[in-house]
């Protein structure tokens, strides 16, 4: 046990500098893979992708609602300075001002239908209340 650590101790210190390409090119080496092995890959990736997209369709995501509000669209920056800077504010009437001054500017009425998803509309009408009462 003792001389397989100190064999595999003496491996790392050798390969401490190594340069990247070296070190990559030697693994890839032993990193064969027999065609019966990448049939099986092959046939077990498509099984697990066809399972993901099918789970996929049949649930509404968070993903509706990201590209709903992507970084292209007024609305999209304002949610992401929100969520950024109301990590980092320390007390609430601070964090009150900021999502007061960032909801208040914004026609969220204009995105009310764009989506076809609950999980779309529902945050939009919501944001478009807020915005209305803090106003």
């Amino acid at each position: 046990m003792l001389e397989e650590r100190s064999q595999l101790r003496e491996a790392v210190r050798k390969a401490y500098l190594t340069p990247e390409a070296a070190c990559v090119n030697g693994l890839l080496k032993t990193a064969s893979l027999s065609s019966t092995q990448l049939a099986s890959i092959e046939k077990r990736t498509r099984v697990l992708i066809q399972k993901v997209r099918k789970a996929h369709a049949s649930q509404v995501t968070l993903e509706t609602f990201l590209a709903a509000y992507d970084l292209s669209t007024q609305e999209g920056i304002v949610l992401m300075c929100l969520a950024e800077a109301l990590l980092r504010i320390p007390d609430a009437k601070t964090a009150d001002d900021l999502i007061r001054d960032k909801l208040m500017n914004v026609d969220w009425l204009q995105k009310i239908g764009s989506g076809d998803s609950f999980l779309t509309n529902a945050p939009t009408w919501g944001l478009m209340l807020t915005g209305k009462t803090l106003k």
